[in-house]
């Protein structure tokens, strides 16, 4: 058995950059994702790739205003159907946490950090590269 992607099955970057290829990159504030309670708070970055039948999603996000983790998750619903969740560089831990309370069941939940996370019942930890 061979492992990743035969040929036809592999995804490649588009010539044209449109909404509908391979890679979609957005910039946006939080007023402008209709979520006026985070107006100020945040600005993301998004980076979606499809694959045959799933897509994965990157979304990277600067708070400039404290904001709450569960506040995010309120709007955005994060994990609501996921079937795996990977936290990379997962101190201290908050992310993690909402994963694992938000989740369907019997989904995995692995985090990853340079340093040890104290234990959390259902989660996968990994502290190192």
């Amino acid at each position: 058995m061979t492992m990743g992607r035969e040929a036809p099955q592999t995804v490649l970057r588009p010539r044209c950059h449109s909404q509908h290829h391979a890679h979609v990159y957005r910039r946006r504030q939080g007023h402008r994702i209709g979520a006026p309670n985070l107006k100020g708070k945040l600005n993301a970055i998004a980076l979606r790739v499809p694959t045959l039948n799933v897509s994965v999603v990157d979304l990277i996000v600067q708070v400039s205003k404290k904001t709450l983790v569960e506040e995010l998750d309120a709007r955005f619903r994060f994990v609501l159907a996921a079937h795996s969740v990977l936290d990379l560089c997962a101190a201290p831990g908050g992310w993690v946490r909402l994963a694992v309370n938000h989740a369907p069941d019997g989904a995995f939940v692995i985090c990853v950090d340079l340093v040890p996370i104290r234990p959390i019942r259902g989660v996968d930890s990994v502290a190192g590269d």
